[in-house]
């Protein structure tokens, strides 16, 4: 039996290729290479990959290496990561985090921040905002990501408001945009007193960075928010799905029906007792048709076996 004495090796080192424009920022679109090593255990550690809590997809990473050091049974392990950069990573932090038994808590870590810069995203839903009251103050309000922080500039029938600035009437006032992290900002217009006409004008921010402008365009009313509306395009997109496969279950179900099929296919047999006499008729009484839809022309009386002719002539002396 062999003993190992358990070795901490040393804390991760995280290396991450350079940006297009700057070694440390990043633009959409961008391949991130990133490397992650832990030196000098025993035995050796493993290695985990996180964007901020959640663990990475193993799609991103290649097989690690492991490099022995023969002189005091030392191993060190390296990992590669490739991913590439969206909007969605801005902000978020890449970890390197190892696990091995010597170290106090049995794990280590080292993480960097992602910057990844990209011009005010497009909005995601229409822009359609209820709710208002006539003569009462109104906010309207856009939310919207972009990296750097954009300027902004909101346009009311033909007029500019800057940031910070009212119109030329002092009843709107376009406000700081407040920044919630991350790469998420909400712009906000105030209206003094809505008026009636307030709900006929468009309402238009313009935000724009470095990288390129994005235009929202904003309609305000005073009835309320329509029911469903707050359900989202995923949400909405679901509802039409289930509503097709129901029209499609009951076409298929209208359609067995009508053509006998499946479980309306019955086990019921009807004899034809119309066929013509002697053996025909015979195999006619004695055959059975396995048609619960097939119907018997001819008439009967209470039961009687015996079809009854219509229209028939019976010869009498003269």
């Amino acid at each position: 039996m062999q003993l190992v004495v358990a070795k901490p090796p040393q804390p991760p080192e995280l290396d991450l290729s350079r940006g297009t424009d700057s070694v440390k920022i990043y633009k959409v679109g961008d391949v991130l290479e990133a490397s992650c090593i832990v030196k000098d255990g025993r035995p050796v550690a493993n290695i985990s990959w996180f964007l901020d809590d959640d663990p990475i997809n193993q799609n991103m990473l290649k097989m690690p290496t492991v490099v022995d050091l023969a002189k005091e049974n030392l191993q060190s392990k390296i990992q590669n990561l490739t991913l590439v950069l969206h909007p969605i990573h801005n902000g978020k932090f890449l970890k390197c985090v190892a696990f091995h038994p010597a170290y106090p808590g049995g794990h280590s870590e080292t993480k960097r921040m992602l910057d990844v810069r990209y011009s005010p995203e497009p909005a995601e839903e229409p822009l359609d905002k209820f709710g208002y009251q006539i003569g009462r103050l109104g906010v309207i309000n856009v939310t919207f990501r972009a990296n750097p922080r954009p300027r902004i500039e909101w346009s009311v029938a033909g007029e500019k408001i800057r940031e910070g600035y009212t119109d030329s009437t002092g009843r709107m006032e376009a406000e700081e945009l407040k920044d919630l992290g991350r790469g998420l900002y909400v712009a906000n217009l105030r209206v003094a007193a809505i008026r009636k006409e307030d709900t006929e004008t468009d309402y238009i921010l313009t935000a724009y960075n470095d990288l390129g402008p994005q235009d929202y365009r904003v309609k305000i009313s005073t009835s309320p928010e329509p029911a469903g509306l707050d359900l989202g395009v995923g949400a909405i997109i679901g509802v039409v799905a289930v509503a097709l496969i129901v029209i499609l279950l009951v076409s298929i179900l209208v359609f067995a029906k009508v053509t006998g099929r499946w479980c309306f296919s019955g086990g019921a047999t009807v004899i034809d007792y119309t066929a013509a006499g002697g053996e025909n008729g015979h195999q006619g009484r004695a055959q059975g048709v396995e048609n619960p839809h097939h119907q018997v022309s001819s008439e009967y009386i209470n039961g009687n076996d015996l079809p009854i002719k219509k229209d028939e002539k019976i010869d009498t002396a003269v």
